[in-house]
C-alpha cells in the first residue's frame, strides 16, 4: 500500500481548522496573490488556485512538520511506499 502526500497547499476550508499546529495559522502560508507567469517569485509563492492555501514550504519548520508526520505515517500504518508531490 502507497500513500500519496501532497506538500504544497492544503485544501479548502478556514485555515484555522487545519491540523495539526502551525498549519492551522496563516503564517505557515503564502499570501493570495494572482500567479504572474513571467515572475518567478510569483510562480513560486502565490496560490495555484484561491482555495487551495499555498504552504510556506520553505520554512524550516513546516518542512520539519512534514518530516516527523510523514514518518509517523510510516510508522504507524506500514505503508510500502511514499509519493510526495510537489516538492
Amino acid at each position: 500500500m502507497m500513500v500519496d502526500v501532497v506538500a504544497n497547499h492544503v485544501g479548502p476550508g478556514a485555515i484555522s481548522d487545519h491540523k495539526p499546529s502551525p498549519l492551522d495559522q496563516d503564517g505557515s502560508y503564502h499570501p493570495a496573490c494572482t500567479i504572474n507567469y513571467n515572475n518567478q517569485t510569483s510562480i513560486q509563492v502565490c496560490r495555484i488556485a484561491s482555495d487551495l492555501p499555498d504552504v510556506k514550504t520553505e520554512d524550516g519548520n513546516i518542512r520539519q512538520l512534514y518530516m516527523t508526520w510523514v514518518n509517523d505515517l510510516v510508522s504507524n500504518y506500514a505503508f510500502d511506499g511514499i509519493r510526495v508531490e510537489t516538492v
